[in-house]
């Protein structure tokens, strides 16, 4: 177990030098090289991340990159089963805050990370690699881990100098359900399918509408189990309260 804190705390280190320093006194503390876990435990908190090849902006922030990105997240949350307690996509990498009690994580974030590569080059008319390797998936045992990790999704734009507060940010994010703790609508399009309709339509006359194959799917943000008891109105002040001190921090 002091060997899965110590991966998560290293994360949340600013400084390269700082986090490489830490990293080799945990290693020696713990005697194991740490490398990042695929844990299947459904009772387990998981922080999820992952970057673009090289750290290119190729998630930078639109309507259409914020609609294409929620539609899959939205999609696979629903399909998984999977409880997403912060979510923040920036232009070249995301965090994820999740639990997965079906124990199936690693099928939620292949496909997100999947559909995300293949959606994202197709809306940019791009090809070629989209990742720079496989995501990150950091276990949370502590509540008090918890809170630090679901604090530094939520002020990730903050972290890397983007926004001075989280709410400027025009990416993808769970903050405002967080603090509204309302759900949101995306839609998702079946492009396969689309196409096949296409295809078979040529020549017939038929008209063949986008709409048509495209569903709608609900991102539901999960309340923090540290929040979860308290009264609705009190449970969103104390959410704010944290997010404004962690930004304070930064």
């Amino acid at each position: 177990n002091a060997a899965v804190l110590s991966r998560f705390q290293v994360l949340f280190v600013s400084n390269g030098r700082e986090k490489a320093a830490i990293r080799r006194r945990n290693e020696e503390r713990v005697g194991v090289e740490m490398r990042p876990l695929r844990d299947t435990d459904p009772t387990r908190l998981h922080l999820v991340s992952i970057r673009t090849d090289n750290q290119v902006l190729r998630m930078t922030p639109s309507g259409g990159i914020n609609e294409l990105i929620g539609g899959i997240f939205a999609k696979y949350q629903e399909e998984y089963g999977v409880d997403i307690y912060a979510l923040n996509v920036l232009s070249n990498h995301y965090h994820c805050l999740a639990y997965a009690p079906r124990s199936n994580l690693w099928e939620f974030a292949q496909n997100v990370n999947r559909e995300i590569a293949t959606r994202v080059n197709r809306y940019r008319k791009r090809e070629g690699h989209f990742w720079g390797r496989r995501y990150d998936d950091i276990l949370v045992l502590e509540e008090v881990d918890a809170l630090e990790g679901y604090l530094y999704v939520l002020t990730n734009p903050v972290h890397h100098g983007l926004v001075s507060e989280q709410k400027n940010w025009p990416g993808l994010s769970s903050y405002w359900q967080a603090l509204g703790e309302k759900d949101r609508r995306y839609k998702f399009t079946h492009w396969t399918e689309y196409k096949r309709a296409k295809r078979l339509a040529r020549g017939s006359g038929r008209g063949v509408r986008l709409e048509d194959y495209q569903t709608e799917h609900t991102l539901r943000i999960s309340v923090l189990p540290k929040f979860a008891k308290l009264p609705a109105k009190r449970r969103k002040e104390a959410v704010a309260e944290a997010i404004e001190q962690k930004t304070k921090e930064i």
